[in-house]
């Protein structure tokens, strides 16, 4: 279950470092050794944070295909 230093370990990536030059991209990598495995899925499904976050741009905008995204319509507080 997510505690305390779950979160604080969260808060330790930075999504806008992976982007730098000669930088390595976790994300990307973690794509890439899913395509080399030997029993190729045919969904891969990475749960984001509610809401806009620094790690929703790299998981919509970079390394999917496809994006489903689910909400409720709350009202404004």
């Amino acid at each position: 279950r997510p505690d305390a230093e779950y979160a604080r370990m969260l808060s330790h990536l930075d999504p806008m470092a992976w982007y730098g030059e000669g930088e390595v991209n976790p994300l990307r990598l973690l794509v890439e050794k899913i395509k080399e495995l030997p029993e190729k899925p045919d969904v891969v499904l990475i749960d984001s944070r509610t809401g806009i976050s620094p790690l929703a741009a790299p998981l919509l905008f970079d390394v999917s295909d496809i994006n489903v995204i689910a909400f409720y319509p709350h009202p404004p507080a």
